[in-house]
């Protein structure tokens, strides 16, 4: 059933040809140039997905900026769109220049509340994802909607100066024309401070087992660190 959702909401999208510029690329936050250089296997959406920017946009709160997104190559083959990653800001900050010192408190912030605070949250999330369900099938001319069950957070598992990463599982709901599927997702959060710029990265996987918990860590380590060390 997951596969054939997946095959029907991709149709909404032209998919492209991966080329070397996918793996080295830049997005602009205010006119401040942040570089990209992806992990291995996976490879800007701009090149892979064209549209999926759009779709993205479409289904985050109106107070984030997608900014640029990863797909793997394998997961477009095969139509098993099962791990993807997203930057995106607060629109707020995109004109704000943060110093370490309000960064260090912001993570101190987060440290405290690594398990509340998605419960913390909870209700503006669920408010954004019907918000983001109408736009989404205004936008495809379908019926969509996406909604989170219960969750596990899983606490604080990488930090250093410039970045803050946590991780949750999240049982999740989504429904395209009538036909619905529940599937299991961990997804990681990171705050990065980059020239100056906040940064969230998001890490999402199906979860099935433990692996997929380590690949979530894992690749976020992984991208975290190649964000800090390219710019």
């Amino acid at each position: 059933m997951k596969k054939v959702l997946l095959i029907f909401f991709l149709t909404f999208a032209s998919i492209g040809q991966v080329n070397a510029d996918s793996r080295n690329f830049s997005f602009e936050i205010d006119n401040t140039k942040i570089n990209v250089r992806t992990p291995d296997g996976f490879y800007n959406s701009a090149s892979t997905y064209p549209s999926y920017i759009g779709q993205l946009q479409a289904m985050y709160p109106e107070s984030q900026i997608v900014l640029a997104a990863l797909t793997p190559k394998t997961d477009i083959e095969t139509s098993k769109f099962t791990r993807y990653m997203i930057f995106s800001t607060l629109k707020r900050l995109t004109k704000e220049k943060i110093s370490q010192k309000p960064f260090n408190g912001l993570r101190e912030e987060i440290r405290e509340q690594q398990f509340t605070l998605w419960n913390k949250t909870r209700e503006r999330g669920d408010q954004a994802l019907i918000d983001g369900s109408y736009r989404v099938s205004k936008r495809n001319g379908i019926e969509f909607k996406i909604l989170l069950n219960e969750s596990t957070p899983l606490g604080v598992f990488f930090e250093n100066k410039k970045s803050i990463s946590h991780a949750t599982i999240v049982n999740t709901k989504r429904t395209i024309n009538g036909i619905s599927e529940n599937f299991l997702q961990i997804a990681s959060t990171s705050i990065v401070l980059i020239k100056k710029k906040i940064i969230f990265v998001y890490i999402y996987s199906d979860y099935d087992s433990e692996k997929d918990i380590t690949w979530v860590e894992g690749k976020t380590k992984e991208l975290v660190s190649l964000l800090i060390k390219n710019n």
